[in-house]
């Protein structure tokens, strides 16, 4: 047993999970234009208003970036600045809106490099990916439409019985008494 555990290809898939770096994050897109994400690292709760349209970062949840491991659970919500209910809560940032930064902290100790790491490489990716990732997005939301507009035929259920034949402890069928 302790061979197959030293096995290079173990010990790389050992590593590749070890160094792992894991994000679990919300984020509440305003208006298409920026995105309120939130989160926790070691009991802090962290925010940050970002400039990207964080529907575009769904659809994976594992990425690699200068040689780093990343998994991310994302749960993104859409919202609209002018509903009554919920706009007042939303305001984005004047130096968010007008792109001067592509992230700001206002919650959570900002100089936190280990708590900003997943944040930080998710804006890198965008950076590099962006284009790639609107598409994609995109897509889903084209196929995602075209099914709630042409959804498949109801099948009908295949309900398939069988027969249980008991015996009792003399080894004699029957049924239950």
């Amino acid at each position: 047993m302790r061979d197959s555990l030293s096995r290079p290809d173990i010990q790389k898939a050992v590593r590749e999970i070890q160094e792992t770096r894991t994000g679990f994050l919300t984020a509440t897109v305003v208006d298409r234009q920026a995105s309120w994400v939130s989160w926790e690292h070691r009991g802090e709760v962290y925010g940050i208003w970002s400039s990207v349209d964080f529907n575009h970062l769904t659809g994976f949840t594992r990425f690699s970036q200068d040689d780093r491991n990343y998994m991310v659970m994302l749960a993104v919500n859409n919202v609209d600045s002018t509903d009554p209910e919920v706009g007042a809560q939303y305001r984005i940032p004047e130096r968010i809106a007008d792109l001067e930064e592509d992230y700001v902290v206002f919650q959570g100790d900002p100089q936190n490099q280990e708590a900003l790491e997943v944040i930080e490489t998710l804006h890198e990716l965008y950076a590099q990916q962006g284009q790639r990732l609107r598409n994609a997005y995109e897509k889903r939301m084209a196929q995602k439409a075209e099914l709630q507009a042409n959804p498949p035929a109801p099948q009908e259920p295949v309900i398939r019985l069988r027969r249980i034949i008991r015996t009792n402890a003399a080894g004699q069928k029957g049924g239950a008494q």
